[in-house]
């Protein structure tokens, strides 16, 4: 019996019922093809913080033999490598470490609250009278925005990045198809050449700045192409998980019926909570180093792990009634993972659903769902929302 089955549809509508069927069944899946799942929540902290017997890499490796592979037919997929070179959540240490002391150097956050919060209130401005995409009209836009402003980017470059954003979070799944790679390769490209237009040209403020400045004070400074592939890394993940989280939380709020939770309770609960109940980022990659025993199953070295982090954050040994949201919880969640590659902008995901939270329950009091057919983006790494129609 096959109990893994992710490109179902009916798993990308709702995983949840799969993750809670593998974890009763056994903590360490193994699939049909071979990979390993693991949904246990003291098994997925462990394995996140054991920098010995795993590592990074599972959908980073996986690229760059599919890139050799098509490059002998004929099909030249490497603009995808290049744009992923230095994605620091694919990166093990030391390197991972020298690079994530250079990016959190650069990145101070004095002024996000404001930026934020202005961004919110213009969209929230902007919004029609009539039923709105609330993904097409704000949740999308917002973190665009933002993390456009702190990177020093022009308003028509941000908005242009936005849509190959949401095709370059693709290379983070699993299970890639031909027409995905297609897809990628394109974005990866018009990344690649923006950003290096803005590399070699940079604005006269922002993070692009600060990251280059400080590049030039070092012993070994970073190539031109690592400093694209850090500002790709910087824009895809300060936008896409940020999007997903934003318009999720508000479908939960809203078809559980705890839209006024937001004004009620402290928001710093309610965001932790909802992170619980239905993050964003639903699966992380890892490779075994050596050959070993989990639990049951022995696993030799070189496999693939999937771990599965929504799985966790409802694992009913750790949080009681764990389909249920509740905002007393005590329990620490995985949503942005552990250890040493624990989310860098988690402080930024936050902030930005804090202060969107709070501005659109004070503005929006009365916001509802409109009647729909509720779908999910064909997506595994990061689910997300086609689309979610309000009115107020």
């Amino acid at each position: 019996m096959n109990l893994w089955t992710p490109l179902s549809q009916s798993f990308i509508n709702d995983p949840y019922p799969v993750y809670e069927t593998i974890r009763n069944h056994a903590p360490v899946y193994q699939t049909r093809t071979d990979e390993y799942v693991i949904t246990d929540y003291h098994l997925i902290q462990q394995i996140l913080k054991d920098k010995i017997n795993f590592r990074v890499g599972n959908s980073k490796e996986w690229l760059h033999r599919s890139v050799v592979y098509f490059k002998s037919k004929d099909r030249d997929f490497t603009a995808i490598s290049e744009a992923l070179n230095s994605f620091i959540l694919l990166i093990n240490p030391p390197r991972h470490k020298e690079l994530r002391k250079f990016i959190t150097e650069a990145w101070p956050d004095k002024e996000v609250d404001q930026i934020i919060r202005d961004n919110c209130e213009s969209l929230i401005g902007d919004l029609p009278k009539k039923p709105f995409d609330f993904i097409e009209s704000f949740a999308s836009k917002l973190p665009t925005m933002t993390i456009g402003k702190i990177l020093g980017l022009k308003e028509p470059v941000y908005n242009e990045l936005r849509v190959h954003g949401e095709q370059m979070i693709k290379a983070l799944d699993f299970y890639l198809r031909l027409e995905d790679l297609v897809k990628i390769d394109e974005s990866a490209k018009a990344f690649i050449s923006q950003f290096r237009k803005i590399v070699q040209k940079p604005p006269t403020d922002g993070l692009i700045k600060r990251i280059i400045d400080l590049n030039k004070g070092r012993n070994s400074p970073l190539s031109e192409n690592e400093l694209v592939s850090i500002c790709i890394f910087l824009f895809v993940a300060g936008e896409e998980t940020t999007t997903s989280f934003l318009s999720t939380s508000v479908y939960n709020l809203l078809k559980e019926d705890k839209w006024s939770d937001i004004t009620n309770n402290e928001l710093e609960a309610v965001v932790n909570e909802l992170l619980r109940y239905d993050g964003p980022v639903q699966l992380l990659g890892r490779i075994s180093n050596n050959d070993l025993k989990i639990k049951d199953a022995f696993i030799t070295k070189e496999k693939s792990i999937i771990l599965c982090l929504a799985a966790a954050n409802r694992d009913p040994k750790v949080f009681k009634k764990p389909d249920i949201i509740n905002y007393k919880r005590s329990q620490k969640n995985l949503a942005f993972g552990s250890g040493i590659h624990f989310c860098l902008g988690d402080w930024l995901a936050k902030k930005q659903a804090y202060i969107a939270l709070e501005v659109l329950a004070r503005e929006l009091p009365n916001l509802s769902m409109e009647q729909q057919q509720i779908r999910w983006k064909n997506q595994l790494a990061i689910r997300r929302l086609k689309s979610l129609w309000l009115r107020y």
